[in-house]
């Protein structure tokens, strides 16, 4: 069951993707807000954030989260898979059928 905190919390996410890209599309509702970020009609990206995390994270720093360090994230790793949680950030890129993975460290909680 979703609450009312965690609607705006999709709601807040969804307006910082929006408008630093011109096509996001959600794709799953799970233990994670998984959404695909499109640039010209082919996927560059997809974004795998904790549900959990980013529920503890407090309302009024969810924002300058998004708009500090996601969407930054996000444009410096066009076409990767970028995942964020309690564990920092993970950047996942296929190189010749094989994953990746760049640990960029965890980040303090408030």
């Amino acid at each position: 069951m979703i609450d009312s905190r965690e609607w705006r919390n999709i709601r807040l996410i969804r307006d910082c993707l929006e408008r630093s890209f011109s096509d996001v599309t959600p794709s799953a509702l799970t233990e994670h807000f998984i959404y695909h970020i499109y640039r010209d009609g082919s996927q560059t990206s997809e974004l795998v954030l904790d549900r959990e995390f980013f529920n503890n994270l407090p309302l009024e720093h969810l924002q300058e989260y998004m708009e500090g360090i996601v969407i930054p994230t996000l444009r410096a790793s066009p076409g990767k898979n970028v995942r964020i949680g309690a564990d920092g950030i993970n950047i996942l890129a296929r190189e010749m059928n094989r994953l990746t993975v760049a640990h960029t460290g965890g980040y303090p909680r408030s």
